[in-house]
């Protein structure tokens, strides 16, 4: 019963095609491109999330969103208002004591003039002495006379001397007084560095999420910022495809932001742990434009695993429920059952079953 079953369905095939046209394909090897999607975002090549490790109250941000910033630059000032008066009033006094022991602070320039007027008053006194020393010893003017002209002398030169030494006494107080400040504000600086967040990289920031006088959280995003000219993609790989990828294989990518525009990276990171959440991997790619893209945009892509790849490649309409295919054996059909492989708009590569030159007949 089985035999006769089957002519009859063979029969039935045949009949039929003779009452309609039957659409037919030739197998044949074709060259196909291979890649795995994957989704996620656009970010800078660089960035970082200022964040506050307890929770702490926002006395300052001292930048605002589209500034650039410089490594090791004060950002964020958190802490108490007392803190922040203190530690204004140490950065002042320091300033002060730093500016007072320039050569040009008003103290110093005093003293240089009262020096200065000084050593003339003694070069005309030494002169005068002198000139009288000489008349004493042709008797044209007293001794006395003489002597009160060398003691003047010896008075003004003495008077340089006690200038000059107030000059170094008031120099070396200065720069002790400057130093003791200095000391103060960088001890309650180390004291109380948590409180001044700063930036660990040069770029841009790019979104500030809270405001001054709120509450940060431990781990709460205050700000983040990033380098402002390089992006890269963080991608999202599925489990069964992460063994297909590749350092320095391309990425061909959408955003919404650029409407029907394509774009290229390179993937230049694999996560090898995988994210419990998403029961994915996390892949990075460096995007090749320099193109001012806008970060956490969400993208798509494709990422290119075979290029030009030749295989035996078969329309998908030919393919039956349960992968199989019709094909002509002569003057009859036989349904064979074939093994997929990858799959490329609507062509199917075919791993086992078929071989070229097989014929296949489209099911109406």
């Amino acid at each position: 019963m089985k035999a006769l079953s089957t002519m009859v369905i063979f029969f039935s095939l045949g009949f039929a095609a003779c009452k309609q046209k039957t659409e037919t394909y030739t197998t044949t090897e074709k060259q196909f491109n291979q890649a795995v999607y994957a989704s996620g975002k656009i970010m800078p090549m660089h960035y970082e999330m200022l964040k506050s490790t307890e929770p702490m109250r926002i006395l300052a941000i001292m930048v605002k969103e589209g500034d650039l910033v410089k490594k090791g630059q004060p950002l964020v000032i958190l802490g108490s208002s007392s803190e922040k008066e203190q530690l204004s009033l140490l950065s002042e006094r320091a300033a002060l004591a730093r500016n007072s022991t320039e050569k040009d602070a008003a103290e110093f320039k005093q003293l240089k003039e009262k020096i200065s007027l000084a050593k003339q008053q003694y070069q005309q006194d030494a002169l005068n002495a002198e000139r009288y020393m000489d008349l004493a010893k042709d008797k044209a003017v007293a001794q006395k006379d003489a002597d009160k002209a060398a003691l003047q002398a010896k008075t003004s030169l003495a008077q340089i001397n006690s200038l000059q030494a107030e000059y170094h006494v008031k120099t070396a107080a200065l720069k002790t007084t400057a130093l003791n400040a200095e000391e103060d504000l960088a001890r309650f600086k180390g004291q109380h560095s948590k409180n001044v967040l700063t930036s660990n990289l040069e770029g841009k920031v790019w979104s500030i999420d809270l405001k001054p006088g709120e509450i940060t959280g431990p781990g709460e995003t205050i700000l983040w910022l990033g380098s402002k000219e390089k992006y890269k993609l963080e991608l999202l790989i599925d489990e069964r495809d992460i063994r297909q990828i590749q350092l320095g294989q391309k990425v061909f990518f959408e955003t919404d932001a650029f409407a029907e525009r394509q774009f290229e990276g390179i993937i230049s990171k694999i996560d090898p742990v995988l994210q419990k959440d998403t029961r994915s991997f996390k892949v990075e790619a460096q995007v090749a434009e320099p193109v001012d893209f806008f970060p956490q945009s969400s993208v798509e892509a494709n990422i290119l695993i075979r290029q030009k790849a030749v295989a035996l490649m078969v329309p998908g309409d030919y393919i039956l429920p349960g992968d199989s295919v019709l094909i002509q054996k002569g003057d009859q059909q036989q349904k064979i059952k074939l093994t997929r492989g990858t799959e490329n708009d609507n062509w199917v590569e075919v791993k086992a079953g078929l071989k070229k030159g097989d014929v296949l007949i489209k099911n109406k």
